[in-house]
């Protein structure tokens, strides 16, 4: 949809106010501000330090939320049944229907028992078997992609993006041709996905939404007709022994759901675990002369990077966490990064260690009844990933600076180059 100068205008003016406004407050020592700010944004595990100091729970009342920094605390939030994770419980949040899906209706957005149906339901797509049965296909794109790259190329672009999401496309039984739209589609809808969106940032990932929406709609209904061995397939098919089926609404939100954070984060989990490979070459030395390493290397450097750096909670009645007492109709930003920072728990958290004894101890994809459904296939892509990587390109290094996205929930690189001399 075409939007006029003066639009643009007036959002270019409000976008810059509220920058403004981030800089004074974070000036003034407010803690969402500064983690929002570029300098946050770049490196936020110092300011993550800062939240941990004394009891672990941060009042930003500035912002109307409440940040929990300490493994203990975000550990015992992620399963504490007294939260919600239902936005709409949030006071004041105006939450429009949406055309196709709500965003109640994604199992990340859902509390028991509607989350308990939907989960079993899905997750059945998702058992162990069929996440391992992926792997002689995720090795063959991965050998495939590398077989292609030059002397130089970006671990993102060339490399990241194209495994990750040529796998999920797979999954969703998409032909490998789309994967390209799929990887547009995605980069613009996550756009949204934080805190600090500008309003442009809004109206394009409301255009690629509607989009992806009308995609993913034509294609359940010819799954439905047409069933394959894919995953989507199988949540289609999928039923309760009561003969309960995931709705059309349903299918569409959480295949939505997968989709994103089958390749966003993974894409996350590669760029960021080079870069810190490449940092730290000893680990990367130690890594690619013991490729039995990868599966706790993996774990190491999901705790070390965050792909994502916190989730919510909401209070549907005042609580007490950490003694505090948090009121009703309060958010909860319960910090996945600075947990898997906590000093009481990982010793020299600064350090990157692939061996780390206790670096499963990590939170990285929270814990609880809403432990991330697609984990399994995400530490299965990042270690056929770092062993191919490990294996085939021992000289690798970066060459240039990268770049990180501007984000502040998805903490990864717009772009990596690397000289894969060998």
């Amino acid at each position: 949809m075409a939007v006029g100068l003066k639009t643009r205008v007036r959002e270019v003016a409000l976008d810059t106010a509220q920058q403004a406004a981030i800089r004074l407050f974070a000036a003034r020592g407010e803690k969402v501000a500064k983690l929002m700010t570029p300098a946050g944004l770049a490196n936020p595990y110092p300011i993550y330090d800062e939240l941990r100091a004394g009891p672990g729970i941060h009042e930003a009342k500035r912002f109307g939320v409440w940040l929990l920094a300490s493994h203990a605390l975000v550990s015992a939030a992620v399963r504490d049944d007294r939260l919600s994770v239902d936005n709409r419980l949030i006071a004041g949040n105006d939450i429009r229907p949406g055309e196709h899906f709500n965003d109640h209706e994604m199992i990340l957005r859902m509390d028991p028992p509607d989350h308990t149906r939907i989960r079993r339901l899905v997750g059945k797509a998702f058992t162990p078997k069929a996440v391992a049965a992926m792997r002689p296909r995720i090795e063959l794109v991965s050998d495939e992609l590398l077989d292609g790259v030059g002397r130089s190329f970006d671990v993102v672009d060339d490399y990241a993006v194209p495994l990750t999401v040529r796998v999920i496309c797979d999954i969703l039984g998409v032909p490998d041709r789309d994967w390209r739209r799929f990887r547009s589609w995605g980069d613009d809808v996550t756009r949204t996905m934080g805190v600090n969106v500008s309003r442009a940032d809004v109206r394009i990932a409301e255009a690629a939404l509607g989009e992806l929406a009308e995609f993913l709609v034509s294609h359940i209904r010819t799954k439905r007709v047409d069933p394959g061995p894919d995953l989507l397939s199988a949540m289609i098919a999928a039923k309760e022994e009561d003969g309960d089926r995931l709705t059309d609404r349903e299918l569409l939100a959480n295949t939505f759901l997968i989709l994103l954070a089958g390749f966003e984060t993974t894409v996350n989990l590669i760029g960021n675990g080079v870069v810190a490979l490449m940092e730290s070459r000893d680990q990367w030395e130690r890594l690619c002369a013991d490729s039995t390493l990868v599966p706790n290397a993996v774990e190491e450097l999901l705790r070390f990077d965050s792909p994502v750096q916190f989730t919510g909670r909401n209070v549907p009645d005042d609580v007490h966490i950490g003694g505090f007492i948090v009121p009703k109709g309060k958010q909860l930003m319960l910090l996945l990064a600075a947990a898997n920072h906590d000093p009481a728990v990982f010793d020299e958290p600064r350090r990157l260690d692939t061996t780390r004894a206790n670096a499963r101890d990590h939170v990285a994809f929270s814990s609880g009844p809403h432990y991330c459904l697609g984990a399994s296939l995400a530490r299965l892509e990042g270690e056929v990933a770092f062993r191919s990587l490990s294996t085939r390109l021992p000289s690798m290094q970066v060459s240039g600076r990268p770049a990180r996205k501007r984000t502040d929930l998805l903490r990864g690189y717009q772009r990596i180059s690397v000289d894969a001399a060998t």
